[in-house]
């Protein structure tokens, strides 16, 4: 083997390694960044619609449920 290529990718070796060291060494524990948010304010109104099937759907029976609203075609 050429004593070239040997050097060469022990270098490589000892840079990669020294990088995974330092960047070991040096990280930060992870931090929170965003908003927290608290609970919905405010609450939304009473709404009562009509179902496909003629039924009615009111907005108070989905309490505690997430819900979503499409109008649409």
């Amino acid at each position: 083997m050429d004593r070239k290529l040997m050097w060469t990718g022990f270098g490589i070796l000892l840079i990669t390694g020294f990088a995974a060291v330092a960047s070991f060494l040096l990280a930060q524990p992870p931090s929170y960044r965003g908003t927290s948010y608290g609970t919905p304010y405010p609450y939304a109104a009473e709404i009562e619609l009509t179902k496909a099937d003629g039924g009615t759907f009111r907005l108070s029976e989905q309490r505690g449920k997430v819900v979503l609203l499409f109008f649409g075609y």
